[in-house]
């Protein structure tokens, strides 16, 4: 089915191809147009509210994300990513109505965590992995990497091996669905390797692509968490169960429905009491 944009006048269409539609690449709002960090996080979350709702209504069968790195998850601490300096409050971006699951990226060394940054990278997913609990949907580590040679961690293919087995083994986690690391790579129009040019290329075949690949299998074998929709009594009438629900979709929902077979949810209120 294709829509258009009254405003813009661009057409979306519901793609079985296309799992996410995700609405920025690490969207932030640090100044709010005041020359001092948003600490608060409204007018981000503003937009995020409303540009979710919009592709939703566009494209309804289709999973939304943000695609945020996961800032302020503790807008009270000095630590930069956890803090609010970023002008992002990612439990409530997270915990919005048309957005399906959560993002939330890992670049220690790039936010200046480099005293330890496997260390700190595991209590980075360990905290978003219980605030997703929480929350009550799905959450993807949607980027993470180390450049080589810029920290002890990473001194070389085999030691960066090692330090991103531990992150993987932390994104077992059942809170978790899943990681997307940066950047796997391929070869150019002249058959050579494309360039690495910020220390984090990963090639096939190689130990690190072994790595991911193992640690991929080993999700996709575990039992999968239960995300079930509530639906209200006083939901529209435009709510109707389909065959095919976008809720549904096996790359990260196992679950059947307690009120209606196969619900098209998310287009209404996703709030966490509306979720077990």
């Amino acid at each position: 089915m294709t829509r258009k944009n009254r405003y813009t006048g661009l057409a979306y269409r519901d793609d079985p191809t296309i799992m996410t539609r995700e609405l920025a690449n690490e969207p932030r709002n640090r100044s709010a147009g005041t020359g001092f960090a948003d600490t608060g996080g409204a007018p981000l979350l503003k937009w995020a509210d409303s540009a979710s709702r919009l592709v939703k209504r566009l494209a309804p069968n289709q999973l939304v994300a943000l695609g945020d790195e996961g800032f302020g998850l503790d807008k009270t601490s000095s630590d930069y990513p956890y803090g609010g300096y970023e002008g992002n409050d990612w439990v409530k971006l997270t915990s919005l109505p048309a957005i399906d699951y959560g993002t939330f990226h890992l670049y220690p060394v790039t936010w200046g965590e480099t005293a330890d940054p496997v260390g700190w990278g595991t209590k980075w997913i360990t905290d978003h992995a219980a605030a997703a609990a929480k929350i009550g949907k799905p959450v993807v580590l949607g980027e993470f990497g180390l450049p080589i040679g810029q920290s002890p961690a990473s001194a070389d293919e085999a030691t960066r091996d090692a330090s991103y087995q531990t992150w993987v083994d932390a994104v077992q986690s059942p809170s978790l669905s899943g990681f997307q690391f940066w950047l796997l790579t391929a070869l150019t129009d002249d058959g050579t390797l494309y360039g690495d040019y910020d220390g984090l290329r990963v090639v096939f075949p190689s130990s690190t692509a072994t790595l991911f690949r193992s640690a991929a299998a080993a999700i996709a074998g575990r039992a999968r968490p239960t995300f079930v929709c509530r639906h209200r009594e006083d939901e529209p009438a435009a709510h109707e169960p389909r065959p095919g629900a976008r809720h549904q979709h096996p790359a990260l929902y196992r679950g059947q429905p307690t009120v209606r077979p196969q619900p098209r949810c998310g287009r209404y209120a996703r709030s966490q009491e509306n979720y077990r």
